[in-house]
């Protein structure tokens, strides 16, 4: 008898070792929902997530519709029911509505997105010069579209070089409007620089 419970007693503590030395490896779980930054590998295919992530923010202004289109819309005047222009049409950005609020909140994500994805293309190190370069050119414009939809609509505007999670404070100042003007250029300019010209053998449309 006492040869069976001493075996019993053996066989729990192997169990009871097996299970707590294999319960960190259930713990850690893959994550499926969302790629994290961990999960971006230091490559070209790794950079041009990054771009795409930012990318993203552009569907979120226009996919739902809650991005004003009067905004883009070539025209001098435009007309309408007072709920839908009663605000804009007027030129108050700061009516009790909040139509223009996808304005500044949806382009300064698009702006913080394209900081968050420079801050890490640039750490990378087995990144191509050329691929670097490209990615790093979308970016740039991507963000001068941001900051050019903020300066037409609210005219002085906030200036963010880094995203929010490297640190920038977020209550940054407004700057005038010839300096937001004038990083839009600079923007513009290093972009035109740096992406793929649509006769390199890179270069992919869409």
């Amino acid at each position: 008898m006492k040869k069976y419970i001493r075996t019993a007693g053996i066989l729990g503590l192997l169990l009871n070792i097996l299970f707590f030395s294999s319960c960190s490896d259930i713990l850690d779980v893959n994550a499926y929902s969302k790629i994290t930054n961990e999960g971006i590998e230091d490559s070209d295919k790794g950079a041009d997530m990054w771009v795409m992530g930012a990318y993203n923010g552009l569907s979120r202004m226009y996919v739902y519709d809650e991005f004003p289109r009067s905004i883009e819309l070539d025209n001098d005047y435009i007309t309408g029911p007072s709920w839908a222009f009663g605000e804009l049409g007027a030129g108050n950005f700061q009516g009790p509505t909040n139509q223009s609020d996808a304005v500044w909140k949806l382009s300064y994500d698009l702006i913080n997105r394209t900081n968050e994805a420079i801050y890490h293309i640039e750490q990378m190190n087995n990144v191509t010069e050329d691929a670097k370069n490209n990615c790093l050119g979308e970016l740039y414009f991507l963000q001068a579209y941001g900051y050019f939809l903020l300066v037409r609509a609210y005219g002085a505007v906030p200036i963010y070089d880094l995203s929010i999670n490297q640190g920038n404070d977020p209550n940054q100042p407004r700057q005038p409007i010839p300096v937001v003007y004038a990083h839009i250029i600079d923007l513009l300019s290093n972009a035109k620089e740096m992406i793929y010209k649509n006769n390199n053998s890179s270069y992919k449309e869409g």
